[in-house]
């Protein structure tokens, strides 16, 4: 799912915005490198230890969103 994810942004990304596809990959990680956040003031880990750690269906749910991203790094720019 999360590769599915991905590949649907870079296909985006190619045919909206113009973006070269030799320029640009999909990598789908998934629950391999769950999101961290802020917690009562601390850094934690989404992970499934944390997120079923709550009873209530619609906190794992919300928490299970946060997860649910995509991330881009821009490996180079070019100002042209």
């Amino acid at each position: 799912m999360a590769q599915q994810r991905a590949q649907s942004c870079v296909d985006y990304l190619i045919k909206v915005k113009g973006i070269d596809p030799k320029k640009i990959i999909a990598k789908g990680y998934g629950e391999s490198k769950p999101a961290k956040i802020e917690y009562n003031g601390e850094t934690v880990t989404l992970n499934d230890k944390f997120v079923y750690g709550f009873k209530d269906k619609d906190v794992q749910e919300e928490y299970h969103q946060l997860n649910r991203r995509t991330e881009v790094t821009i490996l180079e720019y070019d100002s042209n």
